[in-house]
């Protein structure tokens, strides 16, 4: 269901057309839009006129092969990525959503056509792309230390574009989340939170497993997948918005009871938008794990699952990974990343000794060992009756848009398990002394 803001966007952008009509750019503006909303018939109809407006724009061939993928028609992406590869033979973002559906063997062609390409580049968002499918592909065919090579040098590129990111703010603004949201917060205010259970916030770092859980859960007919929402940070802004704290933190200490029920309720309001009638809607937004205290504050009743991983492998499985929207510039710096990441593991020691069985951990290499008995633990805790389909949750068809988009497509299988070791010589700064008291 279309927000009114979403609706708006879409009248104007069709307005524009009717004054600019077959305008490539605009056209697709609209298939962007209507593929948020879900609506991927029209989404797809309207990127594809928008090619056809102007052939050497590829933009519109690429957001319809990312939509594709995402909806786990991977024959189709496959399709179209060649398709611009073939017209536009150094698009490297083509070559890099290309790699994330492909097993690359030794021998692969496309492995020594991408190396001459990335020669002739200069180092721009291009080559960047490149770089990640690049690493990938040697990944697959075993060899790890010139992997890693290109691994190092696409994502120094990236973490270089956020320039005003420092690190310190982060271990100030973690000590800040402990000491505001803590225990005492949530005993203080729990009593004036909005009594609905239909959220199950899916918690923990990116690459932790956070998209397996809500395949299962949303395999279940009570469950519907929200993915990753960014409803929790809009109620709580549109609460302190005439707040006359100085910073957020003073603001959320200050909310009142008032603004506690309202957070919940506005929350929840905004969920049913998504879906009016599902009993259950996931939140899978990974760093939801900074607000667990608000959280049950605002929604006692809400359910929270926080998945680990190991946490070299989580780490390794972060810095591997391009994140098209601009954030967690952390995650493309080794140092960065292994410290954020011991703040992470210290603030959620923290929630789950005072919070205990209220938040329900679910570790990624237990699940794949035992996945039957996992599963039904999860679902249990989830107070829902068991169902079968659950077990087959490669086999739902919700859409996917994180790095996951492949892997979720399948049964479980235990080849990322300890995949650190492969690059333990190479990127020796990702993990050292890194924290794994959650697994």
């Amino acid at each position: 269901m279309a927000t009114f803001q979403e609706k708006k966007a879409i009248n104007f952008l069709l307005r524009s057309n009717k004054l600019c009509p077959n305008n490539a750019e605009i056209l697709n503006a609209i298939g962007t839009c209507y593929e948020k909303i879900s609506n991927f018939d029209l989404a797809k109809s309207y990127f594809l006129k928008s090619f056809q407006s102007n052939s050497l724009f590829f933009l519109p061939l690429l957001n319809l092969a990312v939509m594709e993928q995402s909806l786990g028609n991977f024959d189709n992406a496959k399709k179209l990525l060649k398709q611009i590869i073939d017209k536009d033979p150094h698009n490297g973002e083509a070559y890099r959503n290309l790699s994330i559906m492909k097993k690359y063997i030794v021998g692969d062609e496309e492995i020594e056509t991408m190396k001459t390409i990335y020669k002739t580049l200069q180092i721009d968002n291009n080559k960047m792309h490149l770089g990640f499918a690049l690493s990938k592909a040697l990944e697959d065919i075993g060899d790890f230390e010139n992997s890693a090579l290109y691994l190092v040098e696409s994502n120094d590129y990236r973490r270089n574009q956020f320039s005003n990111f420092n690190i310190k703010n982060e271990t100030k603004n973690f000590n800040l989340l402990k000491e505001v949201l803590s225990y005492d917060f949530y005993k203080k205010n729990m009593q004036y939170g909005f009594k609905s259970d239909m959220p199950i916030f899916v918690i923990g770092m990116p690459r932790s497993g956070t998209t397996l859980v809500e395949q299962i859960l949303s395999s279940h007919s009570m469950v519907k997948a929200g993915g990753e929402l960014n409803e929790m940070s809009k109620a709580l802004n549109r609460e302190v918005a005439n707040s006359s704290s100085v910073n957020m933190f003073q603001k959320i200490a200050n909310l009142s009871p008032e603004n506690i029920n309202n957070i919940g309720k506005n929350y929840c309001q905004s969920l049913r938008l998504i879906d009016g009638t599902s009993k259950h809607i996931t939140d899978k937004l990974p760093l939801n794990f900074q607000l667990v205290s608000l959280i049950f504050s605002c929604m006692p009743n809400a359910k929270i699952i926080h998945c680990t991983r190991d946490a070299r492998d989580n780490c390794l499985s972060i810095y591997k990974n391009y994140f098209w929207q601009d954030v967690m510039p952390w995650s493309y710096n080794q140092i960065e990343l292994n410290l954020y990441y011991n703040l992470y593991n210290n603030l959620m020691n923290y929630y789950n000794s005072v919070f205990k069985s209220k938040i329900f951990n679910i570790s990624y290499e237990s699940l794949i060992l035992n996945p039957e008995k996992n599963i039904k633990e999860l679902i249990r805790y989830c107070n829902l009756d068991w169902e079968e389909n659950c077990l087959q949750f490669y086999e739902n068809k919700n859409i996917v848009k994180t790095a996951s988009v492949a892997q979720v497509r399948n049964k479980l299988y235990a080849s990322s398990v300890n995949s650190w070791k492969n690059y333990q010589d190479f990127l020796p700064d990702l993990f050292f002394n890194l924290k794994s008291d959650l697994n």
